[in-house]
């Protein structure tokens, strides 16, 4: 009985876990990108802040940048700084528009 009330307990855990937060939200963390840009979005040695982001880009570019990062990169030479920086290169991830758009709307919030 107490082993099915924990995976019950665990289950309801993970839809609500998976259910919390914007598409946005959801679309940072199942992307990875805490890995490198933190949890909180504050960096990390392997990845930029993404914090104020608001700032310095606007929707569109985001979101071309999260389509083709190494080809908007190229032609940038802040991100190319960026880049030199970290060492590490900004991956391509297989999301669709909405996704995409959903994820630079979360970027650009805060």
């Amino acid at each position: 009985m107490a082993k099915k009330v924990f995976v019950l307990g665990f289950l309801l855990f993970l839809t609500l876990a998976t259910c919390s937060g914007s598409p946005g939200q959801r679309a940072y963390l199942d992307s990875g990108c805490p890995r490198c840009h933190g949890t909180d979005r504050s960096g990390s040695a392997t990845g930029p802040s993404l914090k104020d982001l608001k700032y310095t880009w606007t929707k569109g570019d985001l979101v071309r940048f999260l389509k083709g990062p190494a080809e908007f990169t190229a032609s940038d030479p802040r991100l190319r700084a960026l880049s030199e920086r970290y060492g590490t290169k900004m991956p391509a991830f297989a999301m669709d528009e909405e996704t995409r758009k959903a994820l630079a709307e979360y970027l650009l919030k805060e």
